[in-house]
């Protein structure tokens, strides 16, 4: 969700990193959630392809959705 696109140089990790990480624990497997950090690993080169792939149509407009736990991951796209 939000949290694996919570990522530098778009965002600087924060205490609450880790607290989401606890409560992730808490809630679904070690394994989902060593899932989850390998992930966002890779959302930086994500990120920067996506935006080269978006720019690469020139678009004069471009238009971010953002609904349940995708907020994050449109926001530093669009940024």
């Amino acid at each position: 969700g939000d949290w694996i696109f919570k990522v530098s140089p778009y965002t600087e990790p924060s205490p609450a990193d880790d607290e989401s990480l606890d409560y992730a624990r808490s809630q679904i497997s070690e394994e989902a959630v060593a899932t989850a950090v390998e992930m966002k690993r890779f959302v930086p080169e994500f990120l920067t392809e996506a935006a080269d792939e978006l720019l690469a149509g020139k678009p004069r407009i471009v238009g971010f959705s953002t609904v349940f736990q995708q907020n994050v991951a449109s926001l530093v796209l669009a940024k």
